[in-house]
């Protein structure tokens, strides 16, 4: 997907919301097998985009993460197949490097400027580097969503 828009998600009251040190997005499941990627997040920003000013100018931008694409398999026909478990008990092999990511991106002051009403949404904007300039891309995939709060 090119760019992602939460659906309404539950915030603590205002007052509670500054209670707590720390809230974070997660995403689970992120594939990394095309090419390389970043994702910018926005809070309260349903129309943000590629264009859409990232960094200090603007409050409700969280802050961005990264993909190291994995690009086209070049080995033999199976070679990139993730395998889903261990053969035998005793395979003490890492996990497949192509295994879906798990990222984490801390949303706190973003929400915190934002935290005026009882739900929040978040938006994902996905842009790769072509040429020097970023462009959107379809590039991310990933299983699931949460906000995790902690006091």
């Amino acid at each position: 997907m090119e760019r992602y828009v939460s659906p309404p998600l539950q915030v603590p009251a205002p007052s509670a919301l500054y209670k707590h040190d720390r809230v974070d997005l997660e995403l689970h499941g992120v594939e990394h097998s095309g090419e390389s990627f970043a994702v910018r997040v926005f809070v309260n920003a349903e129309d943000a985009g590629p264009e859409t000013p990232a960094a200090g100018e603007n409050p409700a931008y969280a802050g961005s993460f990264y993909i190291f694409g994995h690009g086209p398999c070049l080995g033999d026909q199976g070679h990139c197949d993730v395998r889903t478990g261990p053969i035998t008990p005793y395979d003490f092999r890492p996990p497949h490097p192509l295994m879906p990511q798990y990222h984490r991106l801390p949303i706190t002051d973003a929400l915190r400027a934002s935290a005026h009403e009882d739900t929040f949404s978040v938006t994902l904007v996905v842009v790769a580097n072509h040429g020097g300039s970023y462009e959107s891309v379809d590039a991310l995939t990933f299983r699931r969503l949460s906000v995790v709060a902690y006091s």
